[in-house]
């Protein structure tokens, strides 16, 4: 990595630990005026002496000072801070009036300079005491976050909930720079080039111009990346938001022209800590490596083509007047052709040239996609999604049907997921899974469609019905042995009364059954089962309610 060594928090000296409130706020919480304030305020001096010195010295060709002052309250004028407005005569006056007083002590210049607020340093809601406390907490914990130590400030109960807000807070840390004056930062860089094209990847984003979008201006992004043994531009690609999505287009098309590089080098921003290109990348075998925060040194390659894309793009982009994605596109695409084909003095070399020679040495091979189909599928996102106990599974608010041939091989409840493959921007929402080699589509959950479909049918049907039938094999039910004793007995010539011992009436109930029993026998499955049911019903004797004996003894 670029970036190497560690941070290292300061913590309190015995001197700082013993210091009185006074000494704490010189050290901390003075207030100091930059280098660039004291340079515009003598600027600004000078600017306003230049204006009322003719009038001091009587130098104008006007018959007046007021008919000069006249003069010059109607011109506009551009301050030394940028700004630019018309000077009053009244205010032109009072600036001679206060030179010509102060002039004679020698600091007449002095008086046309800004004056500084009285309350300056000061904060209408922070008192001393909490700013001493909020600096020994920063002493102690330096990167400890604002809503946290605010957090910390109520639960000792220093302030009260409404007393001042976390921005408050922040402001006063940011003002004074208060953090880095604890931090003490002791970071080992060393420049570094990889020996091969392909084996170290840096990428990152910008924004460069505005475009008219509608009745608006909109900004446009690049997001770019570059090999750092070669230093050659791989991808640059104009895109109107810094997003996850249009990164992954970026990537993708980087490896369909170059290959697979085996580590790709990013910072902490949004595009670039998603799931879907952590996902990505695992599935590719790219070790990706994210930089220390706010620190953009450690990307010192990639930011020196921003550099060079900036004073070279953007000034041919004001002057054609481009107000199109495609016409900046096409511009980028130029300043990449050029920065690839000239000299790096970072490498004293021609990116073209180092990419070709290392692809000819064959000392790392890279490796490359099969096909399209094959990046598009190893870059889906790879997640787990929890399975309800209707079979479905939900993503991004939409509810997906898991397939009926799938539902037996995966377990549903509590802790229960399947692991789904898709593409976030897919706006047809396409979602599949795979188990074992096969790729199963799971379609979006129809209700109105599973109240039409027969119940009991998903789930485990196939081995549900190898279970019925096994059952049919081994148990048959009473009704079916009975309908076989009688034709046996019948082709045998048995009396049915002697085997039943039953009465001459209770015969007639018997052979009355065994009518009902033969005519249910020729019927389909689904008619002969509530037919079944009704004779296993009917076995007590409705008349004397004595249960029927079958006396087994005359089968043998």
């Amino acid at each position: 990595m670029k970036d190497e060594g560690t941070t290292n928090c300061k913590e309190p000296s015995e001197n700082e630990q013993s210091m009185t409130e006074e000494e704490l706020k010189s050290r901390y919480i003075a207030p100091a005026i930059s280098q660039e304030e004291k340079r515009l305020k003598d600027r600004m001096a000078q600017f306003r002496l230049s204006l009322i010195s003719p009038a001091i010295y009587h130098t104008h060709l006007f018959p007046s000072n007021a008919a000069y002052f006249d003069n010059i309250s109607l011109k506009v004028l551009e301050f030394p801070n940028g700004k630019k407005k018309r000077v009053s005569r009244k205010t032109l006056e009072r600036w001679t009036r206060d030179y010509r007083e102060a002039e004679e002590s020698g600091d007449g210049q002095l008086a046309l300079a800004n004056k500084e607020r009285s309350d300056k340093g000061q904060s209408r809601v922070l008192t001393l005491e909490l700013m001493m406390e909020i600096v020994r907490i920063l002493q102690e914990v330096p990167q400890i976050k604002v809503t946290i130590l605010r957090g910390r400030l109520i639960e000792e109960h220093i302030i009260q909930e409404n007393d001042c807000s976390a921005d408050t807070i922040r402001r006063f840390i940011l003002a004074y720079d208060l953090r880095n004056k604890m931090v003490i930062e002791e970071r080992i860089r060393r420049s570094f080039v990889y020996p091969e094209f392909g084996q170290f990847w840096e990428s990152d984003s910008c924004y460069l111009t505005k475009i008219p979008v509608g009745t608006s201006l909109k900004w446009v992004y690049i997001q770019g990346i570059i090999d750092d043994h070669s230093r050659k531009l791989i991808a640059l690609i104009c895109y109107m938001a810094d997003s996850a999505e249009n990164f992954i287009n970026t990537l993708k098309d980087a490896i369909l022209r170059f290959g697979i590089p085996s580590m790709l080098y990013v910072d902490n921003g949004a595009p670039f800590i998603s799931d879907w290109l952590i996902s990505a990348c695992n599935s590719l075998g790219i070790h990706l490596i994210h930089t220390r925060a706010n620190d953009g040194a450690s990307k010192g390659v990639i930011e020196r083509a921003w550099f060079s894309l900036e004073i070279e793009v953007v000034p041919k982009i004001i002057l054609d007047k481009v107000d199109t994605l495609e016409g900046v596109q096409k511009a980028v695409d130029d300043f990449k052709d050029k920065y690839n084909a000239r000299v790096n003095r970072g490498v004293n070399g021609i990116p073209n040239e180092r990419h070709k020679a290392s692809l000819e040495r064959r000392i790392h091979i890279m490796r490359y996609p099969k096909s399209t189909e094959w990046l598009t599928d190893k870059m889906l996102l790879d997640d787990f999604c929890h399975v309800y106990n209707d079979n479905t599974i939900q993503k991004d608010n939409v509810r997906y049907a898991i397939p009926d041939e799938i539902v037996g091989k995966i377990r549903k409840g509590k802790g229960k997921t399947l692991n789904v493959r898709y593409d976030p921007s897919d706006v047809q929402h396409t979602i599949h899974t795979v188990i074992g080699d096969k790729k199963y589509y799971l379609p979006i959950d129809d209700r109105e469609t599973n109240a039409s479909r027969k119940r009991n049918t998903g789930g485990r049907q196939e081995q549900i019905k190898e279970n019925m039938k096994t059952k049919e094999q081994k148990k048959m039910t009473l009704a079916e042995q009975r309908a076989e004793e009688r034709f046996e007995r019948r082709m045998a010539g048995i009396d049915l009364s002697k085997l039943y011992n039953l009465s001459p009436s209770d015969e007639e109930t018997a052979a009355n059954e065994n009518e009902k029993t033969d005519e249910s026998v020729n019927k389909t499955d689904h008619v002969t089962k509530p037919v079944i049911q009704t004779v296993e019903t009917d076995i007590v004797d409705k008349q004397t309610s004595s249960t029927l004996e079958i006396d087994y003894s005359m089968l043998y």
